[in-house]
């Protein structure tokens, strides 16, 4: 009998819904549905607070926001300060085209606001970091505007993004990638994708107990960190190209997680394929206040994270050069505690025998922690090779210190060496330490004259002066040379240093490309200057230029003045003459004549551009 009932129950329910199918149909039939379903919607308000018109919207109203970041679409860009820093970018505008076998492409584009961050350095070397958010409807999501920090929300995860300035814990600055939690996750670990153009990823270990006896650091939130170096450093030239340093792009500092009570620990980072996680110390999920917050940090800085001393110790790293090159100078990111301590560095061959003119001047005044020059008294020629960079100091009170990162297996060179005269062939032991050190382009001198000088003419005021010159060959002037002389006084206002066109043999137009450093930082001893052109210009073979300099707070009590050939019996250089303006650069006449030059000289880069010394991939036993 229960069983009968039951059938019947189920019949009835079944006919009742065949009924209420039919009368749906009647109802759309005859519109009263779909004018139903219309009233329905339209009383339900569509909500997209992260729309690309919302976001013109809130970033309007946002001054501080507004004032750092420029709209473009619906991403937010942070630019580059010069050629070599980051740019900074928010948001990712999707484009797709949907394809068919008998219609043309349907194209589709997506520009709600993402939570993306993408950081661009030298337009070269790129690094994308995103969350996986589709499963989260875009009614949840919101875009608030707090300051000057960016929030993404979600119903269990918040997003804030910021810039962090420059600081004992992050030098150079960097950006600041939060990840706040709501609620204790199902999981102790946060994944973010990571996309990468041209990255290597090295991660950074605990020092060991013999490093730390040998007095190397390494910062606490380096640790368990990531150094980020560019593969493809192309050219490095000061004026024209762009200046890898050592090739460091980024620092992915090591994540801190934080509570509401402001009660903190180290997160675990990993980054495996294309994927970055950072682990939560489970015990800080099941105890810690929530909301908790985790803040992975991209750092700007281009110098290693950790030290190592220079005292007695030569310090050095393989490098690879594929070209013929002339070279100047060897920077190293060194940190004498005082002016006193002396730094030089040496460039060997892989065998590490010495190089024919590869030592710098021994240097001293340096002080604090930075990229620090050492010269060449006479340029090296190099051949394409494999070559170690290495700095050596001086022991004296205080301490001295090369950065370095956790790099290849075998990259980095060192060997115990009393201070003095460079050993003809060391006996390096190797390591993983990619130092802080690098040598500059190999720029290549072209037209110049470079001795010979007796006397000096002076700049000041309306006063200027000029040297043109005629290149042999077309090349990319990317910096010029000038033997300068403080005079006398204190000359106010920059020396300023720039390029010209010619007509008629004297200068002439606009400048081409320009320069300029502190007037009064010139020493009382005739010294070379290097001025660094920007734009670099491409120079045509056979063709007149000026190089002209000024001083135009200068005066006749506080002036300097720039060495020559003052009315040689014989031409000392003949692609050109000293030149002479006495209203401010407008008309031009020759100078002393007689065969009278400056002393200069024209750097740059041959038309096909040339490549960086830049880390091998190569490994020494």
């Amino acid at each position: 009998m229960l069983k009968l009932m039951a059938k019947i129950k189920e019949t009835a329910k079944s006919v009742g819904r065949w009924i209420k199918r039919k009368a749906k149909e009647i109802l759309i039939a005859t519109g009263v549905v779909g004018v139903a379903m219309a009233a329905s919607i339209a009383l339900i308000p569509e909500t997209n607070e992260i729309s690309k018109e919302k976001l013109i919207e809130k970033y309007n109203l946002a001054a501080e926001i507004k004032s750092k970041y420029q709209l473009l679409g619906s991403e937010l860009i942070l630019p580059s300060k010069d050629r070599d820093s980051v740019e900074v970018k928010l948001g990712e505008k999707i484009i797709t085209a949907i394809y068919s076998s008998t219609t043309s492409p349907v194209i589709s584009t997506d520009e709600t606001f993402k939570p993306v961050l993408t950081l661009n350095r030298w337009n070269e070397a790129t690094l994308k970091i995103k969350p996986d958010l589709s499963a989260i409807d875009t009614k949840d999501k919101t875009l608030i505007f707090e300051g000057d920090k960016i929030r993404f929300g979600t119903p269990k995860i918040d997003y804030r993004f910021y810039e962090i300035a420059d600081s004992t814990t992050t030098p150079e600055g960097g950006y600041e990638y939060e990840i706040i939690l709501k609620s204790k996750p199902a999981v102790n670990a946060v994944s973010l994708s990571i996309e990468s153009g041209g990255l290597d990823f090295y991660y950074q270990p605990e020092l060991t107990a013999k490093e730390i006896s040998k007095g190397n650091t390494r910062p606490e939130n380096v640790v368990g960190s990531y150094a980020v170096y560019y593969k493809n450093q192309g050219d490095f030239s000061e004026g024209g190209g762009k200046n890898y340093k050592s090739g460091k792009a980024f620092q992915i500092y090591r994540p801190k997680i934080t509570d509401a009570n402001n009660n903190w620990v180290w997160g675990e980072l990993n980054i495996t394929g294309g994927t970055l996680t950072i682990t939560i110390p489970q015990i800080f999920i099941d105890t810690g206040v929530y909301p908790i917050t985790v803040d992975p940090t991209f750092g700007y800085t281009t110098a290693g994270a950790s030290s190592a001393s220079l005292e007695n110790t030569i310090r050095g790293s393989l490098f690879t050069l594929s070209q013929n090159g002339t070279f100047e100078y060897i920077m190293a990111y060194i940190n004498p505690s005082a002016t006193a301590f002396t730094t030089k560095c040496k460039v060997y061959d892989s065998l590490h025998s010495q190089v024919t003119n590869g030592e710098t001047n021994a240097t001293t005044g340096f002080s604090g922690a930075n990229w620090y020059k050492m010269a060449y008294p006479t340029y090296p020629v190099l051949t394409p090779a494999d070559y170690v960079l290495s700095c050596w100091s001086q022991s004296r009170g205080g301490t001295n210190v090369i950065y370095y990162d956790a790099g290849s297996a075998n990259q980095g060179h060192a060997t115990t060496s009393t201070y003095g005269t460079w050993p003809s062939s060391p006996t390096f032991t190797h390591n993983t330490n990619k130092y802080s050190i690098y040598t500059n382009n190999p720029a290549t001198l072209y037209e110049y004259l470079n001795t010979g000088d007796d006397d000096y003419a002076v700049s000041y005021g309306v006063n200027w002066k000029g040297q043109t010159f005629t290149p042999a060959t077309a090349h990319t002037i990317t910096s010029v040379k000038l033997k300068l002389i403080k005079v006398t006084g204190a000359p106010a206002g920059n020396l300023n240093v720039n390029i010209r066109a010619t007509t008629a043999g004297l200068p002439s137009g606009a400048n081409l490309a320009t320069s300029s450093m502190l007037a009064n930082d010139i020493s009382t001893t005739a010294t070379w200057y290097e001025f660094t052109l920007t734009p670099s210009v491409l120079l045509t073979a056979s063709t007149l230029y000026a190089i002209i300099w000024s001083n135009p707070s200068g005066d006749v009590s506080n002036y300097t003045g720039a060495r020559m050939i003052y009315q040689n019996a014989v031409d000392q250089y003949t692609g050109g003459d000293d030149k002479a303006s006495a209203d401010s650069g407008v008309t031009w006449n020759n100078g002393y004549g007689n065969y009278s030059d400056y002393m200069f000289e024209d750097w740059g880069d041959p038309v096909a551009a040339a490549t960086e010394l830049k880390p091998s991939s190569i490994i020494i036993e």
